[in-house]
This record gives C-alpha cells, sequence and structure tokens, in this order.
C-alpha cells in the first residue's frame, strides 16, 4: 500500500451539492476502477459508529448500495468531519465494496483484503470520529464525562472534597455512556480495531470533543475501589442510583469493570500481541452481528505468528 494511503477514500466537498455530501475517490489501482491518484497521502479521519438497523441506500459515485440506519446518519456522519476540518474520510460503508461476497468473487476478495487493512487504515488516520448507537446525543453525553475525568486525573487520591462531589455526580453520566442502548458502542467487537488498538489513536466525538478511553478506565477502576471502602458514598452528592452500593460486596451492578477489563486488555497489544486464547476471552462479552466478526473485529490484536492470509485461506 503505497504512503499507507487506503485503497479508497471518501471526499467531502466543500459545498455540499443537493443532498451529495462529496464523492468517493480512490488512492490506488484496485480491480480497473481508479479513478485519480491521491499524492502525497493526504490527511483524512476515520469514523467508528454502531450500524444498528440498516437499510440500501444510493450514494453517487459509490457502486454499490450503501448499508446505513438512514440517509440522516450519513449526512450526519460525513458533516462532523467536515465541521473539523477534514476533507477525505474513510469508513467500511462507503470504502469497503458492500456488495454479497457469497455471490461475487470480486466481492468477497475485496472485502478480505480491506478488513485485513482496516487495523492500518485507523492508526495512520489524523482521527477517528465516534459515533454511538444513539448517535445525535452521543457526543452531548460524553461532554458531561469528559470534564470530570480531567477533574479526577489532576487529583485521583480524590482529597479533594470537589473531587469527590464531582465523581458522584457523574456516575449517572458515565453509566449513560456505557449503556447508551442495547446495541452501544463501548460494547461492540470493532470498536477493539477502531479505537483500542492502534498506537496513535486519536478519538473525538463529532462536536470535536476528545475521548480519553485509558483516563476513564483508570477512573472505573477506581470508584470500585472508592465505593467498597465508602470513600464515595451518597454524602458526596444529591444524586441517587438504585444501581449503586456503597461498602456492599457488590458495589456497582451495572458491569461497568467488564468494559474496563477488556479495553485495558486490549490495550496491552499495543506493547505485546496476544494469544488467540485471550483474544477470545476479550471478546466474550462482546456484541456482534455475525459470529466470524468476533475474530474479525479484533484479528489485529493477534500475535503475528498465528495470523494467516484472509484470501488465501479463502480461496482453498
Amino acid at each position: 500500500m503505497p504512503n499507507g494511503l487506503p485503497s479508497r477514500l471518501f471526499e467531502l466537498y466543500e459545498t455540499p451539492q443537493k443532498s451529495e455530501n462529496g464523492k468517493l475517490v480512490y488512492g490506488i489501482q484496485r480491480s480497473g476502477d481508479y479513478l485519480r491518484e491521491l499524492s502525497p497521502t493526504p490527511k483524512y479521519c476515520t469514523v467508528s459508529y454502531v450500524w444498528g438497523e440498516t437499510q440500501y441506500i444510493d450514494v453517487e459515485s459509490v457502486g454499490w448500495k450503501v448499508p446505513i440506519t438512514s440517509e440522516e446518519k450519513l449526512h450526519f456522519m460525513l458533516d462532523a468531519c467536515a465541521r473539523q476540518g477534514f476533507t477525505y474520510v474513510w469508513c467500511d460503508l462507503l470504502c469497503i465494496w458492500q456488495g454479497n461476497a457469497d455471490e461475487d468473487a470480486r466481492v468477497r476478495e475485496d472485502q478480505l483484503v480491506e478488513l485485513g487493512k482496516m487495523q492500518q487504515y485507523y492508526a495512520e488516520s489524523s482521527a477517528t470520529i465516534v459515533l454511538g448507537q444513539n448517535y445525535e446525543t452521543f457526543a452531548s453525553r460524553w461532554a458531561k464525562v469528559a470534564p470530570v475525568l480531567d477533574i479526577w486525573a489532576a487529583d485521583r487520591a480524590a482529597t479533594k472534597r470537589e473531587t469527590l462531589q464531582a465523581v458522584w455526580q457523574c456516575l449517572g453520566d458515565i453509566d449513560e455512556v456505557i449503556h447508551e442502548s442495547q446495541g452501544s458502542w463501548f460494547w461492540r467487537v470493532w470498536t477493539l480495531q477502531e479505537a483500542v488498538v492502534p498506537k496513535k489513536a486519536r478519538l473525538r466525538t463529532t462536536d470535536g470533543t476528545e475521548m480519553n478511553l485509558p483516563l476513564l478506565c483508570d477512573l472505573i477502576d477506581w470508584t470500585y475501589s472508592a465505593l467498597g471502602t465508602r470513600t464515595l458514598n451518597t454524602s458526596c452528592g444529591d444524586a441517587r442510583y438504585d444501581w449503586i452500593h456503597p461498602g456492599q460486596g457488590v458495589v456497582n451492578d451495572r458491569g461497568w469493570w467488564v468494559v474496563s477489563d477488556n479495553l485495558k486488555m486490549a490495550m496491552s497489544y499495543r506493547s505485546s500481541p496476544i494469544h488467540p486464547l485471550q483474544l477470545l476471552n476479550i471478546t466474550r462479552f462482546r456484541k456482534c452481528f455475525r459470529p466470524v466478526d468476533r475474530l474479525r473485529g479484533a484479528y489485529a490484536m493477534l500475535d503475528e505468528n498465528w495470523q494467516v492470509d484472509p484470501v488465501e485461506v479463502e480461496m482453498e
């Protein structure tokens, strides 16, 4: 892949034309569909989002029906990228051939090749824009959590009353972000490859707010300890949660520890590739549409000794 350039990128128009946000362009020659060479490699962003229920829509210059919840969601996604100053976007539904892989060998090969490169695309992008299942409200929910992360990061021992109050009052906001819906972004398999595995992951919400996942995990772990010792308790604020039980055996009914543990184990790949059994342990609680996605969505985390060429395997 020349200069790390994705096979395809979606180029956003400076001014959207009618209902179109942009057009598909090609970075390298693939299957005779070359349009123009992009050199040097342009600055681009990637998108990490929850598919949800889909319909198929037409997008001019894209040679396949695009699967997405609604046309409004696609425009929302691309508008968010444009507002943050990006001209080029890499998103799977626009940049990987979305045909029937069972019926068309060209589609199957394209999907296998591109899925194998996804981790690199995300790693080399300038930013990854995150959309939750409830894509219109996810950013505003995270915006309530982000300042509390900063407050706690500056006082991790919680020596200040203000720190305890801020964290206690924010427990509900953290829960809304983690459990925003049945298909929450934090619980999907593909989130690992798109937002956790890349060493230079730069996550932003659609309004541009940074998402610091390592810091979120640290705060989650601390809340369990602080709730267990009652350092964090109902006297810290007027908010009340029927799923929080300071000083009891189970201090949090909502399973935050699974999210934190999962993310931290995945982050360990950045310095030490993992064994297939560890991979199964990381993905067992994660959501996916197809069983094979439990492997595909975290494949880049595997030690290279366990990886195989997906095209060669498919053709055997």
